[in-house]
């Protein structure tokens, strides 16, 4: 599995832990991918929000297959799209 769908399934785990609203990927740090995803294997993720503002969320997200841990991101940055974005009108 690639590393990239990975980051996008912590991502998406992320967005729903982050609670109502919509919320956009804003940074990603600290990820490191420590063992291969192959066919037929199942993958647990785990998220923990680790700070929480009605704007900005941010998540440690962990990914597990065979019972080891295969990919893991020390903070998933998150911001309401209801937020006003810079160098727009």
């Amino acid at each position: 599995m690639p590393g990239v769908l990975l980051l996008e399934s912590m991502a998406a785990l992320a967005r729903t832990a982050a609670g109502p609203g919509t919320w956009r990927l804003a940074a990603v740090r600290g990820v490191r991918f420590k063992h291969f995803v192959g066919p037929g294997d199942q993958v647990h993720l785990t998220v923990e929000v680790t700070a929480h503002g009605p704007h900005r969320t941010e998540c440690r997200a962990t990914a597990r297959a065979g019972g080891r841990v295969v990919a893991t991101a020390r903070v998933l940055a998150l911001v309401s799209d209801e937020t006003t974005r810079e160098g727009t009108a």
